[in-house]
């Protein structure tokens, strides 16, 4: 399994542990052994290309630099089987409002590094040597399905339901897309409307207001907006009570107070 790192060059893992970073056109520029007790299953370079972390088997974060020297080795909870940085994976040239267009500080962000487990969880590390990391409990099957947004404030994980799993009998599946923010808090979690196969792929698109899903053989296009809800929907949802609650000057202007919610639809399938 190669991974284009930059412009021309790729990062090999191999089963047997042997790591090879070269060129496409076939140039060698250095090659370690790591760890033959365990199996490499993943490999990603940090936004910065400086340090590679691999993941392994054994439930091993493997940190090397760019030069191939050895800085880490963190021991995780369980098997690692995929992981995703927080970067962007390319750049638009219109983006929601919120996301900040000033290229020149983009070394001073914080990127978060989401590590899929074997046992359905995600660890959420800012660095190799995070010192308070954050675990969340997806209650899926694996492998999970991973991907941030490009704007970098939205963790996609998609999956099969746990409870699932343990009807051996059962052909069908309830597969679900959950979204996560940055710190770790579940967002939104719609169901995935097919349940013959199992989630086998997923990909953001269009600038974020869009999330492609495989099951099997079947893609689904969902569509994903980030929505203001007007204070006068809310109260005929049933928050009258606390609209009663609003200061006066609050209650004067209530048709313009808004709360922000993700709204994800399934448009096809």
């Amino acid at each position: 399994m190669c991974k284009e790192i930059k412009i021309g060059e790729e990062l090999c893992p191999f089963l047997d542990g042997f790591v090879l970073v070269g060129s496409v056109a076939g140039q060698r520029y250095w090659s370690s052994m790591l760890n033959d007790k365990a199996t490499i299953t993943c490999g990603i370079w940090t936004p910065d290309d400086q340090q590679v972390y691999f993941g392994t088997t054994a439930g091993q974060l493997i940190v090397m630099d760019v030069h191939g020297a050895m800085v880490s080795e963190i021991q995780l909870g369980a098997g690692v089987t995929s992981m995703a940085w927080s970067a962007e994976k390319f750049t638009m040239e219109e983006g929601d409002d919120d996301v900040t267009s000033d290229r020149s500080q983009k070394d001073d962000r914080s990127y978060v590094l989401a590590v899929c487990l074997a046992d359905g969880n995600i660890v959420m590390l800012r660095s190799f040597d995070d010192v308070s990391p954050i675990t969340i409990r997806s209650k899926l099957k694996t492998p999970l399905h991973a991907e941030w947004s490009n704007s970098r404030k939205l963790l996609a994980i998609a999956g099969t339901k746990e409870s699932d799993v343990l009807q051996s009998n059962s052909q069908e599946y309830t597969n679900l897309l959950k979204f996560y923010s940055v710190n770790g808090t579940l967002v939104y979690t719609t169901v995935i409307p097919y349940t013959q196969c199992p989630v086998s792929a997923l990909t953001w698109g269009h600038n974020d207001r869009r999330l492609f899903v495989a099951t099997g053989a079947r893609v689904h296009a969902a569509w994903v907006s980030r929505y203001e809800m007007p204070c006068k929907t809310l109260r005929k949802k049933g928050w009258q009570p606390l609209m009663n609650r609003l200061p006066l000057y609050l209650k004067l202007h209530q048709f313009q107070i808004k709360c922000s919610k993700y709204l994800c639809k399934i448009l096809n399938k």
